[in-house]
């Protein structure tokens, strides 16, 4: 659930989070001319210059036919009245995978394929009342790398808990959803069930959208130099509380609060600073009340109130993104524990839009997370949501470069990235170690994925695919006695809708 405020003026559904959406964002704000907020997502379609987003700039093409139009420009369905509007929208994760290695692996499962299918519905009612929910279900036979991944943490990246299907595969869905209710001012109220997403980069290291969703409220305010947000979220984990006279026992769960305030003291700087705490919801004795910190939507008063919680954690980020030129955008990225096992988190990057041509984009950035950052020595208070961290999927620990590029001519796409990550073994990188353990090895894990495709339905960028994937994973002993390797050599085409983030490029 969220509560949040803010301007509104006409559209205030979210902008779905993801690196496409990241980017069209950061290209239309700097056409805009005038200071806009792109470090907390999502935004609000009414806060931002979303009408130049590739999707909502008019198609100029003749369409000769209503099922042309409905494929390649029209939302499937839409009720359009002064009084409300409503749009539907099918959304699609239709993958093939032929996987050149693991060759005992592939024969045991046979066909390797994600099966995925939803719908976006979204709309307005008067002048007030803006909502939007998402869903999609998932059937999978995974690729060799990406099954050991779902297997050991119980969890698919971006979506949440899976359960079995048929021998080997994994059944797995998300589902979103926000209501707002506003006015013309600068507040808005609402509800939402979904994630929240810090920073300017492909990674954010202090809140990211790879965990899964969770219910939240949020407060905020906003006008054209302040963006206030103040949320309250619910998080769990697996681990279930003790049986009771149900048949399947509730998870554990815990509270999560955040407070997060930007600043555009020029129309290229934003500046912006957040604190994060997690606090007790259950026990061994049972479910105990919020402490009174969680009440307080002050930015610095609810952390420092916490700090004197024994039971709480308590982290500090800021982002700083700076508008370089028309083209260019230089960010970085904070992270900041008080208490814990670990300490802190660095980003640094840069999003080159239009670079040489127009809608050739590249991406450079570098990622350090330190020790048991994710860490906390109190069972459950850990930065984590459901088998995983809240900022960097692949735990604490580690070091990241990656490269990421993307060109699109009309309809026509091709994108290209590699992601080189360096990481300890052992309980510096579980972001469950409740205490501090030997350094027993090292993780060299290598990434490189390029991809050709075709742009179908720019409401919901559903898009044609086919790309080539290789994965190199190298973990040894810190004496290199022991070592193994795992890889992957992956052909793939798929169709999908980029909406839901789902993902193994760690």
């Amino acid at each position: 659930m969220l509560l949040s405020f803010n301007a509104i003026s006409g559209w205030t559904q979210t902008i779905p989070i993801g690196d496409y959406w990241n980017r069209e964002l950061e290209r239309v704000e700097h056409y805009k001319g005038k200071p806009a907020f792109t470090t907390y997502k999502p935004q609000l379609k009414s806060t931002v210059n979303f009408k130049n987003i590739t999707g909502e700039v008019k198609d100029s093409v003749k369409y000769y036919s209503m099922l042309s139009r409905l494929i390649f420009r029209d939302h499937l369905i839409e009720f359009k009245k002064p009084e409300y509007t409503i749009t539907i929208d099918p959304l699609l994760q239709l993958e093939l995978y032929q996987d050149l290695k693991n060759e005992t692996y592939n024969n045991t499962r046979g066909n390797l394929y994600n099966n995925g299918r939803g719908a976006i519905v979204q709309g307005r009612i008067g002048n007030g009342v803006e909502f939007q929910t998402i869903f999609l279900e998932n059937q999978s036979v995974l690729p060799y790398y990406q099954s050991l991944w779902a297997d050991s943490t119980g969890v698919i990246p971006g979506m949440g808990r899976h359960k079995e299907f048929k021998k080997y595969g994994y059944d797995y869905g998300i589902s979103t959803s926000s209501l707002f209710i506003g006015s013309k001012s600068w507040w808005n109220l609402g509800l939402m069930y979904g994630k929240q997403f810090f920073g300017n980069g492909y990674r954010s290291l202090i809140l990211s959208d790879a965990s899964m969703n969770m219910p939240m409220v949020q407060l905020g305010m906003q006008n054209q130099h302040f963006q206030y947000k103040s949320t309250v979220g619910i998080g769990q984990e697996q681990s279930r509380i003790p049986l009771g006279s149900t048949g399947e026992s509730l998870f554990k769960r815990k509270l999560i609060t955040w407070n997060y305030l930007s600043f555009l003291p020029t129309e290229k700087l934003e500046i912006a600073l957040m604190e994060t705490v997690v606090s007790e919801r259950w026990t061994p004795q049972g479910i105990v009340a919020p402490e009174v910190h969680a009440y307080v939507p002050i930015i610095g008063v609810r952390g420092w109130m916490a700090q004197k919680d024994s039971n709480a954690t308590v982290m500090y980020g800021s982002n700083l993104k700076w508008n370089a030129n028309r083209n260019t955008t230089i960010y970085g990225q904070y992270g900041w524990v008080f208490k814990g096992l670990g300490k802190d988190a660095l980003q640094f990057g840069a999003l080159f839009t239009d670079i040489g041509m127009k809608n050739l984009d590249l991406r450079v950035e570098y990622n350090q997370v330190g020790a048991y950052f994710y860490s906390q020595n109190v069972n459950l208070m850990s930065l984590t949501q459901q088998n995983q961290p809240l900022g960097h999927a692949s735990g604490s620990a580690l070091t990241e470069w990656l490269i990421r590029g993307h060109y699109r001519w009309k309809r026509f796409l091709m994108q290209g990235c590699y992601h080189w990550i360096q990481q300890d073994v052992g309980n510096a990188a579980n972001p469950y170690a409740l205490e501090y353990g030997v350094k027993i090895g090292k993780r060299d894990f290598q990434y490189f994925q390029g991809e050709i495709g075709y742009l179908v339905q720019p409401h919901t960028h559903l898009c044609l695919w086919l790309g080539v994937t290789q994965v190199d994973e190298l973990k040894s002993t810190l004496d290199n006695s022991y070592k193994t390797n795992i890889t992957g050599q992956i052909i793939s085409f798929k169709i999908t809708s980029d909406i839901c983030y789902r993902a193994f490029d760690f």
